[in-house]
């Protein structure tokens, strides 16, 4: 068939037709016939407040349950965050203590590459300890080589200077 056939068939069914039968009388019968079911109606009418009220029920169950557990989890990370920083405060050295380890670890004796080093050293630290924890972190054995690329450049430079 082609696309004019296909057009011709079209407006061929644009004429106005006439049902072979009178479909009002099956319509009012239908009418009729919901009216007798108008109780159904009244019935759906009860359900909807119930439903309504099922519904603020259970939204405010699963609210609250998700606040408390939202609260506990804030207070055992505020928790946990405390102990951490208190445990970092303790282990950490004292300034006059990290100024001496810098003086006496600076590459060739220089002290204005000390605290250089000393940054690169503890960056250094850093990543190890994070590789231990994450071996698999690939990204971390890519920074770890480039602080101990910065660490054989302050070597070299120490070297220089001294």
């Amino acid at each position: 068939m082609t696309d004019f056939e296909l057009l011709r068939d079209l407006r061929r069914l644009q004429v106005e037709r006439q049902p072979s039968s009178d479909l009002w009388p099956l319509i009012a019968t239908r009418i009729g016939a919901r009216d007798i079911s108008a109780p159904g109606h009244s019935a759906r009418r009860w359900r909807l407040p119930f439903a309504i009220a099922a519904s603020i029920v259970v939204l405010l169950s699963v609210g609250s349950v998700w606040i408390a557990t939202h609260m506990q989890r804030s207070q055992d990370v505020s928790d946990m965050s405390q102990a951490s920083a208190d445990a970092r405060l303790r282990d950490r050295p004292s300034l006059a203590a990290l100024r001496a380890q810098a003086l006496a670890n600076a590459p060739g004796g220089d002290p204005r590459l000390a605290s250089a080093a000393l940054v690169v050293d503890i960056a250094h630290q850093r990543l190890e300890q994070a590789i231990a924890e994450n071996p698999d972190a690939v990204f971390l054995v890519g920074l770890l080589n480039q602080t101990t690329a910065q660490r054989t450049k302050l070597a070299r430079l120490g070297m220089q200077s001294g």
